[in-house]
């Protein structure tokens, strides 16, 4: 029961994230007024499909874990890696997977920008 929870747990987390993209409540965290606005609205685009897409990639882990979780098959619970290659199993899996390594680049875009430019 309790690697369930820890499963819903990461996939709230990811949906946190998700949301945190789309609403662009990470603008706060980083001070972009020193640079160009081209490139301030390149770092929040790519800001705001980074923090999507991880999120992403969080509910895919999340769920399953729980689902293995749930089935009482630890063998199902294993991460990361085992989310992954059940979606490039999938017909369209192979494009998931671009989209969620483009979504994981992009975030490291904010993480740049946080660390070049933080508030305070």
């Amino acid at each position: 029961m309790l690697v369930v929870v820890v499963g819903l747990v990461v996939v709230a987390i990811g949906v946190y994230q998700g949301r945190k993209g789309l609403r662009s409540a990470f603008l706060d965290e980083i001070d972009l007024s020193t640079v160009s606005p081209a490139l301030c609205a390149l770092t929040h685009r790519a800001s705001q499909a980074g923090f999507v897409l991880k999120g992403v990639a969080f509910v895919l882990v999340g769920a399953v874990v729980a689902g293995a979780a749930a089935t009482f098959d630890p063998a199902r619970a294993t991460g990361l890696d085992a989310a992954l290659r059940a979606v490039a199993a999938e017909p369209h899996g192979a494009w998931v997977l671009v989209v969620v390594a483009v979504g994981l680049a992009a975030f490291s875009v904010y993480c740049l920008a946080r660390a070049r430019h933080p508030v305070g």
